[in-house]
């Protein structure tokens, strides 16, 4: 998108109707375009102000905005805008409280895939599919690590992530972020003698994202890589997890 949105109609809750007079791109990458409301001529950041300020008044506007935001947000979470477009429409096709996964014709848990909201839902759902520990269970409710170190058949973890940066939040403990086929976790301090403990076992891991629904998604199958210090900064260290697999069970 770029000069094609100038002379296309706008509204806005505030100013009324407006017409799209500029359209630019800072070398930041940073977008933005001008509205002339007659009396009033107001810069917005673009594509964003059509989430919460304007609205699009064609079906081609309408269309051309929907994909830039899939876009950028496809970059922010560090996935291609097909597979967040594909998260996008499937995160809203039921409410995950009225899901029986145990009735799903699922095979197997596929990365990308929206699987509930509730951490132990989808563990005790998978106890009875795919065998896991159901007496870990407990691990996976409210104010609990959601981590088992030993939970399936093949004595595998499972990990279930409410916080990341793909739903933009910390837990204050450690930060966690997702960043193609690795996942870091940066721990400030070692709470509660956890963080040189990490063996090196294959982990199922699951992750709120944001922008789609803040439902739980298979993310993959992860394995400790390493740990490090952070330089400059006494007693904080960031472990290391690669991704080595986008099914479960494993293909």
């Amino acid at each position: 998108m770029n000069n094609n949105i100038v002379k296309e109609k706008v509204v806005s809750g505030v100013f009324g109707v407006g017409e799209v007079v500029q359209y630019e791109k800072k070398d930041s990458g940073n977008q933005y375009i001008s509205v002339d409301f007659g009396t009033n001529l107001v810069k917005f950041a673009y594509p964003a102000c059509f989430e919460k300020h304007l609205k699009a008044v064609s079906d081609d506007l309408k269309v051309a905005v929907e994909a830039e935001l899939a876009k950028e947000k496809a970059q922010k979470l560090n996935i291609s805008t097909n597979t967040y477009i594909r998260l996008n429409n499937s995160s809203v096709c039921q409410e995950e409280e009225k899901i029986n996964l145990k009735n799903t014709n699922v095979s197997a848990l596929v990365r990308h895939k929206a699987y509930g909201t509730s951490a132990q839902r989808i563990y005790v759902d998978f106890c009875d599919k795919y065998g896991w520990d159901i007496d870990e269970r407990g691990k996976f409710g409210k104010q609990q690590r959601l981590f088992s170190e030993v939970a399936t058949p093949e004595g595998y973890s499972v990990w279930f992530l409410a916080h990341s940066n793909l739903t933009e939040t910390s837990n204050g403990k450690w930060k966690n972020e997702f960043s193609g086929d690795v996942l870091y976790e940066k721990w400030e301090s070692d709470v509660d003698g956890l963080l040189f403990s990490v063996r090196k076992i294959k982990r199922v891991v699951f992750a709120k994202i944001k922008d789609v629904g803040m439902k739980y998604y298979f993310m993959g199958i992860y394995i400790f890589e390493k740990i490090e210090p952070v330089e400059g900064k006494s007693g904080v260290y960031i472990r290391t997890f690669r991704r080595i697999g986008d099914t479960y069970p494993e293909r």
